[in-house]
């Protein structure tokens, strides 16, 4: 089964609406020199993406570097339990490594009944538990070569703060030490939580960030499943958790998610649905697609209920790209499978490809 969007909690999204402006130098009379053009900011690094058992692809797109297949989970005992399908690993892995491309599996805790909290709690505070763990993450690692993982446990609460960071960075430093790399799946925040408003209290941005080689913040579901209907990133949201993250750790460790998806919302229930999907169904059901601030959206009527879905596209992706390689940071999606296709030139643009 493939876990929700990185969920808002947890699930983030983002999107800001900047103009895009390109110098273009033009010829002067007199004695002047014709403008340079100014080169495009670029992104940190290529674009990292994830991919889900049920969804994997057969190519890459030029602009991915780094790829994140969904495919482990903890048991009770600490060890790991793989969720990828029988040949899943091996063809990625060729796909890999004849693209030159990292892959650097999740390891996530979302189990049968959602996102599992306590079974982390209880391998956090439990020593044997913990030790398993850890140990467990370092073999997957060595035993299949793989690039280094990507830790995405959702949902943790406020008291597992101090004993996450820790982990972490007890992880971060037995995988350094043996030349791989340790990226975390954090909640967008734009300010530090409290004990009373523990809202992502659980992930200590600094801490984290001074352990991990990248902390993959989930700039996304600000609007969620459960919400009343409304972008899923809006653009004042994510330039405020990229400040407070600034704020916290060093640029070249953040990773902004990039949702490739939305929701189908009938009253404050929502279902997912892929940029192209959501294109489809407008076609479909003869809808009106509208902008609010870059954001698409449109509303249907189906069986007497009335449906309205807001998604994300290229466009509106655009100036998220473009604030992220201002300030040089890099950035993620969520998911491979569904995107809008003309993002891949977006990307391409600003990753240098």
């Amino acid at each position: 089964m493939n876990p929700p969007h990185h969920r808002r909690f947890g699930r983030l999204i983002l999107i800001m609406t900047v103009t895009l402006i390109a110098a273009a130098g033009g010829a002067c009379s007199g004695g002047n020199q014709p403008a340079s053009p100014q080169p495009a900011s670029r992104l940190l690094g290529p674009v990292a993406a994830y991919i889900t058992p049920n969804d994997p692809p057969t190519s890459l797109p030029a602009a991915v570097g780094e790829i994140s297949p969904v495919w482990y989970v903890p048991t009770d005992t600490g060890q790991l339990s793989s969720t990828a399908p029988a040949g899943q690993g091996r063809r990625l892995g060729e796909l890999a490594r004849m693209r030159n491309v990292r892959l650097q599996p999740t390891v996530n805790n979302y189990r049968a009944e959602g996102w599992d909290a306590n079974l982390i709690t209880r391998i956090l505070t439990t020593p044997t538990l913990r030790t398993a763990h850890q140990r467990a993450l370092v073999a997957l690692v060595e035993v299949n070569h793989y690039a280094g993982i990507d830790l995405d446990y959702e949902d943790l609460p406020p008291a597992d703060r101090a004993a996450y960071a820790a982990f972490v960075t007890e992880v971060a430093t037995a995988l350094q030490a043996r030349g791989a790399a340790l990226s975390v799946t954090v909640p967008a925040l734009t300010r530090t939580p409290t004990l009373a408003n523990d809202h992502g209290y659980a992930y200590d941005y600094a801490a984290l960030g001074a352990a991990a080689d990248q902390l993959r913040i989930m700039t996304y579901d600000h609007a969620w499943p459960t919400s009343s209907p409304g972008p899923v990133a809006p653009s004042g949201w994510v330039n405020q958790v990229l400040g407070y993250a600034l704020a916290q750790i060093a640029p070249h460790k953040i990773m902004l998610g990039l949702p490739g998806y939305g929701y189908d919302w009938v009253g404050t229930r929502g279902s997912d649905v892929s940029a192209t999907g959501a294109v489809a169904l407008a076609r479909t059901r003869h809808a009106t697609m509208h902008r609010n601030r870059d954001k698409p959206w449109f509303t249907y009527t189906h069986a007497g209920a009335k449906h309205t879905v807001w998604f994300e596209d290229a466009r509106s992706l655009s100036p998220t790209v473009a604030l992220a390689a201002r300030r040089h940071v890099g950035v993620f999606l969520w998911k491979l499978g569904g995107e809008d296709p003309a993002l891949w030139a977006v990307l391409d643009h600003r990753s240098g490809t």
